[in-house]
């Protein structure tokens, strides 16, 4: 009985309610994975790209060269250009979708280090439920050894030692699908960070910060979201648009320079203008169509995005109130001190003490559901800060 007691006094000691600090924080993996990912540099680059291809259709026609031997030796260079309005019409478009361009880049690094964030979490869940586990192995072990004597003294019977050596098993079979959870966690942990193995050992969640009120985050959580500015960049870009398609029907312009190349008399500067009367038929209809489109899209994703902001921190009210009430009940209990104090007075049998230890095991399980909801609730309704 003896070393059973102290085998259950390590239980107590090693209980996982106990805190723990993880040797990296999150926010350390976050920086490195940002630093290192592939995809977020590519997409980096990309973002730098798309900003100089908008700046490329602001650029002037190519000048036109041309030689003519007729009735003289004729040189002659012009060039042509659109309305200086829309020069400036279409630099105004290059910086908007410069900004778009930008907005989408944030949107894809913030998905990017939420999904991580995300995988930090599950780690730390499963980090717990690997303690967790193994104390139960531990109290299967010893129940196991101790029906073992009994069945040799025959004071039990082979069936019930066959039942514990099954639910050993069990909690054996258990641990081995914890640990690869763990092993492909750590392995999608390297991929996002390029490759590079990152050693830390998450066990515990930091310290949650107070949330701003629910007008305050919401707030925060709407103006943030970059999917939806970059609809709203997608209606400026539009509307724009209409101002370059009306743009559109002035004259283009054209300047030529001609000059005999052996008669310096013979030579001087024309100035030609063409004007658009089919070119831009339809153009300024397709743009305000366009245009409506966007404003129908950018009002969709605000309601699905403000939607998506009340579900989130309904979840997070109901999940912070179950929390707290799930632990105050642990505090309350103190199943794991009744039942020590229940062997110790041979109040209950060995074999009715690991059941309640089950019991409690099983109890505390759903409580590591409970928060890693609570924590991943958190950490989508702080995306914007990510």
């Amino acid at each position: 009985m003896i070393r059973y007691l102290k085998l259950i006094t390590l239980l107590i000691l090693l209980n996982p309610l106990s805190k723990t600090y993880s040797q990296q924080t999150i926010n350390y993996i976050l920086s490195e994975v940002e630093k290192n990912n592939e995809m977020l540099s590519g997409m980096r680059s990309a973002t730098e790209v798309n900003k100089l291809s908008a700046k490329v259709n602001n650029n002037l026609y190519n000048p036109s060269v041309s030689y003519e031997h007729k009735g003289g030796n004729n040189f002659s260079v012009s060039q042509s250009f659109d309305f200086p309005t829309l020069y400036f019409y279409r630099n105004q478009l290059s910086k908007l979708s410069g900004k778009q361009a930008e907005s989408a880049y944030i949107a894809f690094k913030r998905e990017l280090l939420l999904e991580v964030k995300l995988l930090c979490l599950n780690l730390i869940y499963l980090n717990q439920q690997h303690v967790m586990l193994k104390l139960r192995l531990l109290n299967a072990q010893i129940l196991s050894d101790m029906y073992k004597e009994r069945v040799n003294k025959g004071q039990a019977s082979v069936l019930e030692k066959n039942k514990i050596d099954l639910e050993r098993m069990n909690v054996l079979t258990n641990i081995e699908s914890n640990k690869a959870a763990l092993r492909n966690a750590k392995e999608q942990l390297k991929a996002f960070n390029g490759g590079i193995p990152l050693s830390m050992d998450l066990l515990a969640y930091t310290d949650t910060v107070d949330m701003p009120s629910h007008h305050a985050l919401k707030t925060s959580f709407i103006q943030s979201d970059e999917e939806l500015n970059m609809q709203k960049w997608d209606v400026a870009i539009a509307q724009k648009q209409i101002t370059i398609a009306k743009a559109g029907s002035l004259p283009k312009l054209e300047l030529q320079y001609k000059q005999d190349l052996f008669e310096s008399h013979i030579g001087g500067i024309s100035v030609g203008m063409s004007i658009p009367i089919f070119a831009n038929t339809n153009r300024i209809k397709l743009a305000k169509e366009s245009f409506h489109a966007s404003m129908k899209k950018a009002q969709s994703k605000e309601q699905n995005t403000d939607s998506q902001f009340e579900q989130l921190y309904n979840d997070y009210l109901r999940l912070k109130e179950s929390l707290r009430n799930y632990k105050d009940l642990f505090k309350l209990q103190n199943n794991l001190d009744v039942i020590n104090k229940s062997v110790k007075n041979n109040e209950i049998t060995m074999l009715q003490y690991f059941v309640e230890l089950n019991s409690y095991y099983d109890s505390y399980q759903i409580l590591l559901d409970l928060e890693n909801q609570y924590q991943v609730t958190i950490a989508k309704l702080m995306k914007f800060k990510l």
